[in-house]
């Protein structure tokens, strides 16, 4: 059996990986989408999503797992990024339906990639 030591170690490292992922994608998200980039947190999260579904029918090892969906994707995914953008957005007339509408679709989108994801591993 593996020590919870060590789970919480590849869990860091995992997190670490994908942190750098998702930092990185956020920042060439406007030079590769234009104003489109504006909705890169919303698909990173939604393929975050998708790959913890996959993760999930896969049901690979608690060290695999570990890794990969409490680290890689956990540290790629992020919810704090859709409520900085609600809490920026939702006193702004012009944005406001427009941030309400990007978190209503992370969520339900969030729940449909994971099955996707899901369906796709078995």
């Amino acid at each position: 059996m593996i020590q919870a030591t060590y789970l919480i170690l590849i869990s860091g490292i995992g997190a670490a990986i994908g942190s750098v992922l998702r930092f990185g994608c956020l920042e060439l998200a406007s030079k590769w989408f234009g104003r489109l980039g504006d909705f890169m947190f919303l698909g990173i999260n939604l393929i975050a999503a998708a790959l913890a579904g996959v993760v999930y029918g896969l049901q690979p090892s608690l060290f695999a797992n570990t890794f990969l969906a409490s680290g890689i994707i956990g540290g790629f995914s992020t919810f704090s990024a859709p409520i900085v953008d609600l809490a920026d957005n939702i006193r702004l007339a012009d944005k406001r339906w427009l941030a309400i509408g990007r978190m209503f679709l992370l969520i339900i989108g969030g729940l449909l990639c994971f099955k996707l994801g899901q369906w796709l591993a078995n």
